[in-house]
């Protein structure tokens, strides 16, 4: 690029300042405004050229120093968080708190790589219930929509004789009565269960009665998503409770065994 003879060109800061009455348009005219060596022997009219140069290298330096940068995610909002906390890190304006190593810088961003890879499997995947080859089961004490005392017997009765029948399953682990007994007539949901005893699944039901009518209704839901994977009601004569709840305990326990199964 040719140059004008006894003109030399003042060089500005390699940043892209941005504010009032300052920017790209700004920059350029400070870039290309001339001093020529001439001009060092009229120190007032070196100085006049000199000042506009000046004032903005201390405004772009005074923004360096003093203000935080803007988030990089502002400017493309599909970038990960994280790569936003590990470049602000790295621009922080403390030295104690910025990456002491390039080690510690070269972690993170690997950290970052292999967290979004889409083809990695998380634990919590690797072990839903939709991938493990074992399933837990909550039996919880069915409800007595009926209010008879008598009725409480039975709903404690055809409890028990479910886990009894799903502890028999290869494969699936049933909670003891014990355990579950803590949650029986208590306002609680198949997501609170999952969360405190860590079961995949809940066996929840209710039960009426009209005379010698007995309707039961079973439900096996999905701790995780809170959708049913099975239910089913079964409509009964009381003529002996023991034969009903060994017919229903069985039956809930051959379809579970099928609902449960793992899909190959």
């Amino acid at each position: 690029m040719s140059r004008a003879p006894g003109i030399m060109r003042c060089s500005v800061l390699p940043v892209v300042a941005t504010g009032r009455g300052i920017g790209p348009a700004y920059e350029d005219k400070i870039a290309r405004r001339a001093i020529r060596v001439q001009d060092l022997f009229y120190p007032d009219r070196f100085a006049a050229k000199l000042e506009p140069v000046l004032e903005f290298h201390n405004f772009v330096l005074t923004r360096f120093f003093n203000r935080d940068p803007v988030p990089v995610t502002h400017a493309n909002a599909e970038l990960p968080a994280e790569f936003g906390r590990i470049l602000n890190k790295a621009l922080e304006k403390d030295r104690n708190l910025r990456y002491q190593t390039a080690t510690d810088l070269k972690i993170d961003l690997s950290r970052l790589r292999r967290d979004i890879d889409p083809t990695r499997k998380t634990a919590a995947e690797a072990t839903s219930p939709h991938t493990s080859a074992e399933r837990s089961v909550a039996v919880l004490f069915f409800e007595n929509l009926s209010g008879v005392k008598e009725d409480e017997y039975f709903r404690d009765g055809i409890t028990e004789d479910i886990i009894t029948e799903l502890s028999k399953i290869k494969g699936l682990n049933i909670f003891s009565r014990a355990t579950v007994l803590t949650y029986r007539d208590k306002p609680v949901t198949p997501a609170q269960i999952g969360q405190q005893l860590r079961a995949t699944c809940v066996l929840t039901g209710s039960l009426r009665r009209a005379g010698n009518r007995l309707r039961i209704n079973a439900q096996l839901v999905d701790t995780r998503t809170d959708f049913p994977l099975w239910s089913e009601r079964y409509d009964r004569e009381m003529q002996d409770a023991f034969e009903v709840q060994d017919e229903i305990a069985r039956k809930i326990a051959e379809a579970l065994r099928v609902t449960l199964a793992p899909q190959g």
